[in-house]
């Protein structure tokens, strides 16, 4: 799942919008099933590690 993350993360910073002045990045939040748990505390935990990619400089894949 990282592994992906990074090239869509790659590929829309090598993409140039032509209605957008500025480069595009994106920051992604990845994390996997545990066991039982429910869908919301897996995206409870996706979005964790979307913030903590964002504190380490934005652009930038964070999770597991």
């Amino acid at each position: 799942a990282q592994f992906i993350a990074n090239r869509i993360r790659d590929d829309v910073a090598a993409h140039r919008f032509e209605e957008v002045p500025w480069q595009v990045t994106i920051s992604i939040g990845v994390a996997g099933l545990a066991g039982d748990e429910s869908l919301e505390a897996l995206v409870d935990r996706a979005d964790k590690h979307l913030y903590v990619a964002k504190r380490s400089g934005r652009n930038r894949v964070a999770g597991f």
